[in-house]
């Protein structure tokens, strides 16, 4: 639905961005566990979405050269409205 009405280039920063991050997906796990602070708490679904947000900006900044400030801001929007974790 949302992603065909988005235009071509759009479409294909889109592609880049999951396909950067799931290429990259073992590089980024291991940045994501070593920073992550994890309690022993139930998995949610939510986590799955937190997740993909976090690969898709950290594969902005490593690897895409998109400019770390808009990178932040779009995962933290994205973790802010879908995620009930608490961004410091």
């Amino acid at each position: 639905r949302g992603y065909k009405m988005l235009e071509q280039r759009d479409r294909a920063f889109a592609r880049l961005l999951l396909t950067t991050a799931e290429r990259r997906s073992g590089q980024i796990d291991k940045i994501i566990g070593h920073l992550a602070r994890r309690g022993k708490t139930k998995k949610r679904n939510s986590d799955l979405l937190c997740n993909a947000a976090l690969r898709v900006g950290i594969a902005q900044i490593l690897f895409l050269r998109t400019p770390a400030y808009a990178a932040i801001k779009e995962t933290v929007d994205v973790l802010r409205m879908h995620c009930s974790i608490r961004i410091e």
